[in-house]
């Protein structure tokens, strides 16, 4: 507020606990740092489903894993199936059925 002869009576203000926030994300980030780290060093290629949509997501290791030049991965299920032989299509498609149930 402010009094008549213009000088401040009063401040008001808000405050918020964010530290179990903040510290959450640094977790996170920290996480996602020894993943990429781990999977570097034990030369391992990572990939994401999206199990609605069939949808890959590849990291650049998975995509010189499998001989495929960057940004011309498959970009959905069936198109990668194609790439594969028979005997590894079939091992995958155990494999990811076998994962998700």
């Amino acid at each position: 507020m402010v009094e008549f002869d213009g000088k401040p009576d009063r401040i008001i203000g808000a405050f918020q606990e964010i530290t179990e926030k903040v510290h959450g994300r640094n977790e996170l980030i920290s996480a996602k740092e020894w993943a990429a780290y781990a999977a570097a060093k034990g030369r391992v290629a990572l990939w994401r489903l999206d199990t609605v949509l069939g949808e890959l997501n590849w990291a650049s290791q998975m995509t010189s894993h499998f001989g495929f030049a960057p940004d011309s991965e498959p970009k959905i299920v069936p198109d990668w199936l194609k790439s594969l032989s028979i005997d590894s299509r079939c091992q995958l498609k155990v494999a990811v059925r076998n994962s998700m149930f």
